[in-house]
């Protein structure tokens, strides 16, 4: 009735009875991991200390700190993680800053056809603005506009003797020194005539 060939099937193709191909049972389907749960698990904020300073940082800062410090120690392994990571951010903002272009566009030419916002459109704008410059557009466009600052480089407050007017003391030498050469020159001048008439 049973056929010999131990795969457990019967000559008809069914499972003989008592026999069971899988012991371990149909294998339990994992629950799917939801990005709203990485994102609410990767923003949780802990207790950390940094540089023996104690800090609040989210759990995502705390593991890029923890990489930078591994890298620093010299892993090659995590300094090209870290490499490849700084690369896909640069280029990520580039793709976010020509969006944001676009967008604002978008919104001009909108404003130049009705006369009116695309209010779909600016928030949009003003969700990804925020995410790149991290403030809000309004603050930006209403921020006072803020002198440059003066480089130039300012005179000094207190002359040198040797740029400015000399200091008294100096003049007073100077003075000194002159009334001695002429002293001294008027000896010369004398001694030279006592000599010239004898």
């Amino acid at each position: 009735m049973y056929d010999d060939d131990n795969s457990g099937r019967d000559r008809n193709g069914r499972w003989r009875k008592g026999h069971c191909p899988n012991p371990n049972g149909r294998p339990r389907k994992k629950p799917e991991v939801s990005q709203a749960d990485v994102n609410e698990f990767k923003e949780t904020l802990v207790d950390a200390v940094i540089q023996g300073k104690p800090a609040k940082l989210t759990r995502h800062e705390l593991l890029l700190h923890k990489m930078y410090e591994q890298a620093l120690k010299g892993s090659v392994l995590i300094q090209r993680k870290l490499f490849d990571r700084f690369e896909q951010s640069d280029d990520t903002y580039e793709e976010g800053e020509f969006h944001l272009r676009h967008l604002g566009k978008q919104i001009l030419a909108h404003h130049d056809k009705t006369g009116q916002i695309h209010e779909g459109l600016y928030d949009e704008y003003r969700r990804l603005y925020f995410l790149l410059r991290r403030r809000e557009h309004h603050e930006a466009v209403n921020e006072p506009i803020r002198q440059p600052r003066n480089r130039t480089k300012a005179a000094p407050v207190t002359p040198t003797w040797r740029k400015g007017p000399k200091p008294q003391a100096v003049l007073d030498l100077e003075r000194e020194w002159a009334a001695a050469e002429a002293a001294e020159k008027a000896a010369r001048e004398r001694a030279d005539d006592d000599t010239n008439e004898s």
